[in-house]
């Protein structure tokens, strides 16, 4: 994850998101966000006009994250890194 003037890596254990309103959520906050993301027709995965090639052909599954720790890289002076546990 890339935030301005930062680079975060989160740890943490990863879940399939599969319920259908839960997807159409995360699809809706992603589009609302510049991404246009919108479910699938099975209402569990996620399709959109582009993503990175790596990804293959939609559509593509969503995860939730639950964090363990974070780390900050700051990009400009005075730099630094910290490293956040939850």
């Amino acid at each position: 994850m890339s935030v301005r003037d930062a680079d975060v890596v989160i740890e943490g254990d990863a879940a399939r998101v599969t319920e259908p309103g839960a997807v159409a959520r995360i699809a809706k906050a992603w589009a609302d966000n510049g991404w246009p993301a919108e479910p699938d027709d099975s209402g569990s995965g996620i399709t959109a006009p582009f993503n990175a090639p790596s990804q293959g052909p939609p559509p593509w599954n969503v995860y939730r994250i639950e964090p363990r720790s974070a780390v900050v890289t700051l990009a400009k002076e005075p730099g630094g890194l910290t490293r956040f546990r939850f």
